[in-house]
């Protein structure tokens, strides 16, 4: 049976430009005609989850069903152009003996299988990782590692399946490092550092495209009020069924940001704090502060930004 046409007077470069004007960010999110909506790999230090989305026409997306050529072609083209990748990492394990080496072998294998059988992830540019550190203890003053290269190296193996050409001409990828609040203030007892400066600043120019780093603290929400998570969530992700963690623990915290670093090719960097206390009790301002000074500290000594106010 042939297809049918909606658009039949319309070259496939016309159609294109309609598809581009279906997808503004206001639309709300939707899963709807992806293979997948959730995939999640659980390990002893790590729960990480993996749930895609769009902002397209699922009306156009059901033309599939009824044969008409364009619903084809935009199903195609959303793949292409339109899906974006988020990703939550929980680590609730011990840093001291989590192994990198073999968290990268493990994870990666994952991500090589689910391209494998999703080809289409392979040209998603758009990534958005939220990394939320709430490990079982942090190592009570003993020499503990740096969280932030830790948590650098996670982003770049869970970027990697990303097609080298997509990621030099349009890939952005936004990662956040959000600390529990009780091991921002061990890692300040013990006077070391948490390496958050190295999350934020130790970035590269052009690959890929546009890169933003934020770094702040999980803030766990008041008893009774667990579900007011969801409410911190950019409202394009609340009609998202998957967008929410499914994790108990996650969704019991709340992210709090205080710095945020933008790297756009071409362009000059930027870097904002938002040191917002208000409503703040005085173990979270505490962490907040000292977030603050340890990227300011690491920003000044090595010059890699330009601090705005």
């Amino acid at each position: 049976m042939a297809l049918r046409l909606l658009l039949p007077t319309l070259p496939p470069e016309l159609r294109d430009l309609i598809y581009t004007q279906t997808i503004p960010t206001s639309n709300p999110a939707t899963t709807a005609g992806l293979p997948f909506t959730r995939k999640t790999y659980d390990s002893s230090h790590t729960r990480v989850e993996i749930s895609p989305f769009h902002n397209g026409n699922p009306g156009l997306l059901a033309l599939q069903h009824y044969r008409y050529l364009e619903g084809n072609e935009y199903a195609k083209w959303i793949f292409a152009n339109a899906v974006t990748l988020q990703i939550t990492v929980h680590f609730k394990g011990h840093l001291n003996t989590f192994v990198q080496e073999h968290w990268d072998k493990k994870i990666g294998a994952h991500l090589k299988n689910l391209a494998k059988r999703n080809p289409w992830l392979r040209k998603v540019a758009n990534y958005e990782v939220k990394i939320m550190w709430m490990p079982k203890e942090s190592g009570h003053g003993k020499k503990m590692r740096r969280i932030g290269a830790v948590a650098g190296r996670m982003v770049e193996v869970l970027t990697q399946q990303m097609d080298e050409n997509v990621k030099v001409k349009k890939g952005d990828v936004k990662a956040g490092l959000f600390v529990g609040g009780w091991t921002v203030l061990d890692y300040r007892a013990s006077g070391q550092a948490m390496g958050l400066g190295e999350f934020v600043w130790g970035l590269n120019k052009g690959s890929p495209k546009m890169q933003v780093r934020e770094a702040g603290v999980a803030v766990r929400a008041e008893e009774g009020e667990e579900n007011e998570v969801d409410t911190y969530m950019p409202s394009r992700f609340r009609a998202v069924p998957s967008a929410s963690s499914k994790d108990e623990d996650v969704r019991k915290y709340q992210e709090k940001p205080v710095c945020r670093h933008e790297v756009r090719k071409d362009l000059d960097e930027l870097t904002t704090f938002q040191m917002d206390n208000e409503g703040s009790g005085a173990s979270i301002q505490l962490a907040i502060m000292a977030i603050a000074e340890e990227i300011t500290g690491f920003g000044q000594a090595n010059m890699h930004a330009k601090i705005q106010p």
